[in-house]
C-alpha cells in the first residue's frame, strides 16, 4: 500500500508532462511550420515556462491530498477500534490451569496462511518431553516461527492437534488455551523494553513491592548481564531508555532472557535470541541454561548448530 500510495502521488506529473510537451509541440509545428508566423514563438516559450512553474505547485497539491486519502482508510479504522465497547478481562480459576505433567504433543499438524495455496508446515508430528532441551533448526521461510506460534496458541492450525499431556489444547476450550499460555516464557529476537528502570523490565509487570531482587540478581547472572548492570552508576536502577536505546542489541537480548529466567514459567522459548551475541557469550549462557531445574522444558530456535549443541534433541524443518 505505501508503494502504491508512492506511485500515485508522483506518477501524474510525468504523464502532464510528456502530454503538455507533445501538446506544445504540435501546437509550434502548426504555428511556425505550416501557417509561417514565426513571432509567436517567445509567446509559446512563456507559455511552457509557466506551465512548468504551475505544474510543481499543482504536484505538491495533489501529491498531499494523495496522501490524505490514502490514509483516511486507517484513520478511519482506528476511531471505530476505539469506540468498540471493552469488555473487562476474565480472570481465570486456578482449578482450570494446565498442569503439564508429561509431554507436549503435536499431532498431524498442518497449516498454510490465508489467501496461499503451499502449506507452511505439513503432517509436522513432534513429541517433546518435560523438561528436555530441544533445539529447531531451519532456513529462512522453513516455518520455524509458525511452529512456535502454534505452541504458543497463537494461532491454529488448520488441522491436527496440540496435546499437553493428554488434552487437545485447540479443542474449543479458550480459557485453557490461556491458562497454557501462562506456563510460557518466550523470548523473541527483537525485545520489547519499556522506559524504566532495568530491575522494573527484568520483573516486567509486576509492581516494585511484589519484586523479589534475589531472583533478578540470579536471573540476570544467568542470562550473563550482571556484570554489565554493575558497571552502570545507578546499576539496576539504570533507565534503559525508550525501547532500550540506552543498550546495545547484545544487551538487549540478555535483559529479555532474564526476564524469561525470572518469571521462571515451565517453558522457555528462545526464538534466536542469542543471535546479536557473540559465541563466547552465547555459549555461557547456552551453559548456564543447561543448569536451569530439569523442571524447566526449553525450546530454541537457531540458524547456528553451535547454539544448540547443549539440546537433547533437534529438530531441522525442511521442504
Amino acid at each position: 500500500k505505501l508503494e502504491e500510495n508512492k506511485f500515485y502521488k508522483k506518477s501524474p506529473k510525468y504523464f502532464i508532462e510528456a502530454l503538455g510537451l507533445i501538446i506544445l509541440s504540435i501546437v509550434t509545428l502548426v504555428i511556425v511550420v505550416i501557417q509561417r508566423n514565426p513571432e509567436v514563438i517567445p509567446l509559446i516559450g512563456f507559455i511552457a515556462f509557466a506551465f512548468q512553474k504551475l505544474l510543481t505547485s499543482i504536484q505538491q497539491i495533489y501529491g498531499s491530498w494523495s496522501s490524505i486519502y490514502a490514509m483516511s482508510n486507517s484513520v478511519y479504522s482506528v476511531l471505530s477500534i476505539l469506540e468498540l465497547h471493552i469488555n473487562e478481562a476474565k480472570e481465570f480459576e486456578i482449578s482450570d490451569s494446565i498442569s503439564f505433567k508429561n509431554q507436549i504433543s503435536l499431532c498431524n499438524i498442518n497449516f498454510k496462511y490465508k489467501g496461499q495455496k503451499s502449506y507452511v508446515l505439513k503432517d509436522i508430528n513432534l513429541t517433546i518431553k518435560k523438561g528436555e532441551r530441544i533445539g529447531i533448526i531451519g532456513e529462512t521461510g522453513s516455518g520455524k516461527s509458525t511452529l512456535l506460534d502454534i505452541l504458543n496458541g497463537l494461532i491454529l492450525p488448520n488441522s491436527g492437534q496440540l496435546e499437553i499431556d493428554d488434552f487437545n489444547l485447540y479443542h474449543n476450550n479458550y480459557e485453557k488455551l490461556k491458562s497454557w499460555q501462562k506456563n510460557i516464557s518466550h523470548v523473541p529476537q527483537n525485545i520489547f523494553l519499556t522506559d524504566d528502570s532495568i530491575i522494573n523490565n527484568i520483573a516486567f509487570g509486576l509492581e516494585s513491592s511484589l519484586i523479589n531482587k534475589d531472583r533478578v540478581y540470579e536471573a540476570a547472572k544467568v542470562s550473563r548481564i550482571l556484570n554489565d548492570i554493575e558497571k552502570l552508576p545507578l546499576g539496576f536502577d539504570t533507565f534503559v531508555g525508550e525501547r532500550g536505546t540506552n543498550l546495545s542489541g547484545g544487551q538487549l537480548q540478555r535483559l529479555g532472557l532474564a526476564r524469561a529466567i525470572y518469571h521462571n514459567k515451565k517453558v522457555l522459548i528462545l526464538d534466536e535470541s542469542t543471535s546479536s551475541l557473540d559465541n563466547n557469550t552465547e555459549s555461557q549462557i547456552i551453559n548456564s541454561l543447561d543448569k536451569l531445574s530439569r523442571t524447566i522444558t526449553i525450546i530454541i530456535v537457531a540458524h547456528r548448530l553451535t547454539t544448540l549443541k547443549g539440546c537433547d534433541k533437534i529438530f531441522e524443518l525442511r521442504n
